[in-house]
């Protein structure tokens, strides 16, 4: 039976109907999660890049200032506030926009009866959700290369000028939210050369517009990050900071395989082990089902993402966080939405339709666990970090310090900068004559780093952090 003949309620009229009911559950899957205490890099980038002068915007200390993203951020606290949910906007914007481009991409891929599945696994799949509610570029990156395979197809569909200009843009987007999506993009564009070299039909306007495409990327890429290259003084601080420096090839291979086992625990992150074998059986079955049609291009598509990014990833010889390769997500997703959707067709319209139910009531069991048990919270490197700094802000004197473990302090500084200004709490002013000689010392699990000396007296303790008053040497902020 063909898809066309079983997938009746995907017919055009009923089709903007579900899709629109997939972004709502998305939408109301990630509103829970918007109001969660700030995470580490999400409060470096407003408090290092956002908060401060406009330069601040393009000074490329980090890779965590995802430029396209803080310009974002910059635009939508300029109008509100610096509210945790308003800060993470722009990146929950990007993910509800991944969910229906998830499915274009897909239909524009494989036909018009194919993409619901793989919409409706951008809108539930926690690494996704937990990206759409973190302050952070990478939901922005996941669409902006959709997007980039998108107009690819739309170029191999009908190759004119404005498509190639949309698939340029688009790329170029992508590397201005995170440079590293230089691996997909990679890919894509040999993957589309070879896709043109194939077909061997106008090859010489074919090859004339890739060439004019990859040109535009560069060409849009190079003139965005001009006011980068100004503010950070150069290049450097792109290609050669810490974080991509090559790394001692026995230190990189020594580290590969547990970078393999993290990335693949992150994508399968709070899917059940038999749903993830399942997962894979279909994923092969639907690459053996194009094996027998002899769909090469569609075949040889992951395989090229892969092999590409691996060029690149070997070349650099830099072990990056597991979240870099969070574009692969969607992909998997479309080939999986392929293979599931060819074999309901199979199957006659009561089975299919009974199968479609128990895998719906499925996914809706899964949503509701996700949200129920809130395993986003334990990703906070100090989800408590907005109750000590509201009940420390109203006991410190001016003048007084905070001290703690480094990789805590950004959160506690943006939580004392919140309260002091959208809610009106202030530090105690100091009678006349009074030294301020103590210090607030905040101490998490116990911590080694921070050492107690015999003059610091516990203050207050809730859950595992504890705060001491007393005298400290090390450094804080005020």
């Amino acid at each position: 039976m063909s898809v066309e003949k079983s997938w009746k309620f995907t017919d055009s009229s009923n089709k903007n109907i579900f899709i629109f009911i997939i972004i709502i559950v998305g939408f109301l899957v990630r509103i829970p999660f918007l109001h969660q205490p700030m995470a580490y890099d999400e409060s470096f980038t407003y408090m290092i890049y956002v908060n401060d002068e406009f330069s601040q915007l393009f000074h490329y200390t980090a890779p965590n200032n995802h430029i396209l993203h803080t310009l974002c951020v910059k635009f939508v606290t300029s109008i509100l506030t610096a509210e945790p949910w308003v800060i993470r906007i722009p990146a929950f914007l990007a993910g509800l926009g991944c969910i229906p481009l998830t499915f274009l991409t897909c239909n524009k891929m494989f036909g018009k009866k194919y993409g619901f599945w793989a919409a409706t696994g951008a809108a539930i799949h926690p690494y996704l959700i937990y990206y759409s509610v973190d302050a952070r570029g990478y939901s922005m990156m996941v669409l902006f290369c959709l997007g980039s395979l998108f107009y690819t197809l739309k170029v191999l569909e009908e190759l004119n000028s404005k498509n190639i200009t949309l698939l340029a843009l688009s790329s170029s987007l992508a590397l201005y939210t995170i440079p590293s999506a230089l691996f997909f993009l990679f890919g894509l564009y040999v993957w589309l050369l070879t896709i043109v070299l194939k077909r061997k039909e106008r090859i010489s306007q074919s090859l004339k517009y890739y060439f004019i495409s990859a040109g535009l990327t560069s060409l849009f890429t190079i003139l965005l990050y001009a006011p980068v290259f100004w503010f950070s003084g150069g290049t450097e601080m792109i290609t050669n900071n810490r974080y991509v420096k090559a790394m001692p090839w026995e230190d990189f291979i020594e580290k590969l395989p547990g970078h393999l086992r993290q990335t693949w625990f992150y994508f399968n992150w709070q899917i059940p082990f038999a749903i993830q074998v399942l997962f894979i059986v279909l994923i092969c079955l639907g690459f053996w089902q194009l094996w027998k049609e002899k769909s090469w291009s569609k075949i040889i598509f992951l395989p090229m993402i892969l092999l590409c990014s691996s060029i690149i990833f070997f070349l650099k010889q830099k072990i990056p966080y597991a979240r870099t390769w969070i574009f692969f997500i969607p992909i998997f997703l479309i080939f999986l939405d392929y293979s599931l959707t060819f074999q309901l067709s199979k199957l006659n319209k009561k089975h299919c339709g009974l199968i479609s139910v128990i895998l719906i009531n499925i996914e809706l069991a899964f949503i509701f666990q996700v949200v129920k048990t809130n395993p986003f919270y334990t990703q906070r490197e100090f989800p408590e970090v907005d109750i000590v700094a509201k009940s420390l802000i109203t006991q410190m004197y001016k003048g007084e310090n905070i001290v703690m473990q480094r990789s805590y302090w950004i959160p506690m500084k943006y939580y004392i900068w919140y309260y002091k200004t959208y809610e009106g709490l202030s530090m105690r002013i100091p009678s006349e004559g009074q030294k301020l000689k103590d210090y607030y010392v905040v101490n998490i699990d116990d911590s080694e780093d921070v050492k107690k000396t015999k003059e610091t007296q516990l203050i207050f303790t809730y859950k595992s952090i504890q705060v001491y008053k007393g005298r400290h040497v090390n450094r804080g902020f005020n």
